[in-house]
């Protein structure tokens, strides 16, 4: 990590800002967010603090939209000197700088003077009654900040796509020359040497002198910078641009903007690599505007080709989970910013996500990089809860579930630490959904459950999360601490036998008191287990009669089904055999390899494997989990029991939290994110 130019920014009460703090330690920073939290006034307010070094520039949009009684913006930036001293002294051993050039001196000067450690901070004031405050008042150590530190931002929505001048204002900006070269002179000794039979030059000049006098007009005199940019285009031959010899108005959008946005990089590089004793700060908003996904992975690798690339400090504001993507993938050193905004209050505030540093973590997705901007998520282990939160009707009853971006992390660590907000240390609201079996596991020979898996998805084995435990208070203290106390006590002592089907615990009451437990436990850590599978949500003791009507409609045998579903004595019973039919699992969830371990359950399976089999020959074409059933059944449910267009809210959600009593509960919590 190299320390260039701007390493920290402070401001206050600018625009959405009420306080932000910002490290810069990286070359490489991205801002990401969804629209209107703020990413643009970070850049706005840095933008106006660089145009207000040199001049006076007033901006009354500046001020805090949140509080009108806030009537001073603050912003502050630290600046490191070390990287500029070092140049200095390579520059010198390789010849290309004079050790007796004026630079030197003013470093030194103003490193002994202002800096402490190499860093000087500089700091803004910006009144509403429209006065100016630095905190260090000499102008001339301004000027050479700006000129040694200077700062260039793009606002791509704002880009002229047929107008190409402000390129112009870019090159004669930078201007690569010796500025104090007599411009006017250099000119007249053209004109004079080119026309020299007629000498008519000055005559010319006076005459328009004198038409612009005597009707009191006055030229705005241009600044070197504007001259040296006039100059490039006499040079040139002119200052329209054609692209790839059409006219940019023959252009796409995309093409246009894309082109634009290299151009002016291009050039800000390459120049200053004139310029050996300045650091460009580059800021670019919305890069991806009007951009194909693949003209974005293209402009982040292009971009990189540069040589000054990782020597110039880059600051990127995005909503593209594609651009947010190749910035990861594509770089070493970066920091990831996530901006939100409190949308009651309009205050901006930034959480830096941690780095993806780790090689597992160079194969993101889009899929991924989209989780980056969402509002909430939730987290399921597979294709099944994809279909049930996703089904449209669902979504139709509960339209907070529109909001929610679902996630399948496939029962990998490794995806689900990609993107939980835990890990990344962003603000994003979560919810984990996760099988029971991946926190217990039955232990048949001794009657008991047992707590299993791994740290990571199940708390109860986190030893850093149990430590902390012990500091918590009151509710928090009876939610974490005591129960887990309450389920260890359970877990090591009390049996529980599965009954003669096979299927299910006779102690029902302290099973589903244990997965009560369970679930007031880990949903302090945005996890919720179900009770069994996804599959025992859908398919539960509430609604396995109308689950068993919507199967009879299906044309299949179903006489060795019918026999066994007779047979079985209790409602457990009937709603635990339909699940396990369709891959759920047993009260003692169980799994297909564990078939053989309670024998009264070993006979059974032959028979649930053989239906499965009829099933699969059947009209309903079960072939796995994620055959098509889920979706077909909720469809069947909403169509015979609930009436989407009845305007009683209230009444078709009572229904289905009737009959899908566990989903209901992870619903309500999926709302209570948004």
């Amino acid at each position: 990590m190299i320390d260039l130019s701007i390493v920290g920014v402070t401001i206050k009460n600018c625009k959405s800002i009420e306080l932000l703090e910002l490290n810069l330690k990286e070359n490489i920073n991205c801002f990401i967010g969804t629209n209107n939290v703020g990413k643009s006034n970070i850049m706005k307010a840095l933008n106006f603090f660089y145009l207000n070094l040199t001049e006076e520039v007033y901006d009354e949009s500046m001020f805090s939209k949140s509080n009108p009684y806030n009537d001073e913006v603050e912003i502050a930036i630290e600046y490191d000197f070390l990287e500029l001293i070092k140049k200095m002294e390579v520059h010198t051993f390789n010849g290309l700088i004079n050790p007796t050039n004026e630079i030197f001196e003013k470093v030194d000067y103003y490193t002994k003077k202002y800096s402490v450690n190499n860093r000087v901070i500089l700091s803004l004031k910006y009144n509403k009654n429209r006065t100016i405050n630095w905190n260090i008042k000499d102008y001339d150590f301004r000027a050479f900040m700006a000129v040694r530190f200077p700062i260039f931002f793009l606002e791509s929505r704002n880009i002229n796509l047929y107008n190409w001048d402000s390129i112009w204002e870019v090159i004669g900006s930078i201007a690569p020359f010796r500025q104090k070269l007599n411009i006017s002179e250099n000119i007249s000794g053209i004109f004079e040497a080119n026309d020299q039979e007629q000498d008519n030059y000055q005559e010319v000049i006076d005459i328009i002198v004198d038409i612009l006098e005597r009707n009191e007009i006055k030229i705005k005199k241009t600044n070197v910078y504007e001259k040296i940019s006039q100059i490039i285009q006499l040079q040139l031959g002119g200052k329209g641009f054609n692209y790839d010899s059409h006219s940019l108005q023959l252009g796409s959008y995309g093409l246009n903007s894309y082109t634009f946005i290299k151009l002016y990089i291009q050039l800000i590089l390459r120049l200053y690599e004139y310029k050996h004793l300045a650091t460009p700060f580059i800021m670019v908003d919305e890069p991806e505007l009007h951009l194909h996904v693949k003209k974005i992975e293209e402009f982040v690798r292009e971009i990189k080709e540069n040589k000054s690339y990782f020597t110039t400090k880059w600051v990127f504001a995005t909503h593209s989970p594609a651009f947010t993507k190749n910035i990861i993938l594509e770089n070493e050193s970066y920091d990831i910013f996530h901006i939100t905004n409190n949308s009651l209050y309009n205050r901006t505030s930034v959480n830096k996500i941690n780095g993806f540093k780790q090689h597992k973590y160079k194969f993101l997705s889009d899929n991924e990089a989209n989780l980056f901007f969402s509002e909430a998520c939730l987290f399921v282990e597979g294709d099944t809860e994809l279909e049930v939160f996703r089904n449209e009707n669902i979504r139709i009853l509960f339209p907070a579930l529109f909001k929610i971006d679902i996630y399948s992390f496939e029962g990998k660590n490794d995806k689900l630490q990609l993107v939980n907000p835990n890990d990344r240390k962003s603000k994003i609201k979560f919810l984990v959904l996760l099988d029971m079996d991946k926190l217990l596991s039955y232990v048949p020979k001794k009657k008991k459950y047992s707590i299993t898996g791994n740290a990571y998805l199940n708390v109860l084995k986190d030893k850093k999360i149990i430590s902390r435990e012990h500091y918590h208070y009151k509710q928090k203290l009876n939610n974490t601490f005591r129960t887990r106390i309450e389920i260890q006590r359970r877990t090591n002592n009390d049996k529980f036998e599965v009954d003669s089907s096979g299927l299910c615990i006779k102690e029902t009451s302290a099973r589903l008191e244990l997965i009560e437990l369970m679930q007031q436990y880990y949903s302090e850590y945005n996890f919720f287990p179900l009770e069994t599978t996804i599959e025992g949500a859908i398919i539960n003791i509430n609604n396995h009669k109308l689950f068993y009507d919507w199967l009879q409609e299906h044309d299949w045998d179903d006489t060795n089904f019918k026999r066994i579903y007779g047979g079985l004595a209790t409602e457990n019973q009937k709603a635990s055999f339909l699940r396990v039919i369709f891959y759920g699992k047993a009260d003692w969830l169980n799994g297909e390899k564990d078939a053989n371990k309670v024998r009264q359950f070993v006979s059974l399976f032959e028979d649930i494997k053989n239906i499965r089999n009829e099933l699969k020959k059947s009209n309903l074409n079960l072939d796995g989990k994620t055959s098509g059933w889920v979706t077909a059944f909720l469809n069947w449910f909403f169509e015979k029991e609930i009436d989407l267009e009845n305007k009683d809210l209230y009444f078709n959600r009572s229904i289905f939290l009737s009959n899908f009593p566990e989903l209901g509960k992870v619903i309500v919590q999926m709302e209570e994110m948004v």
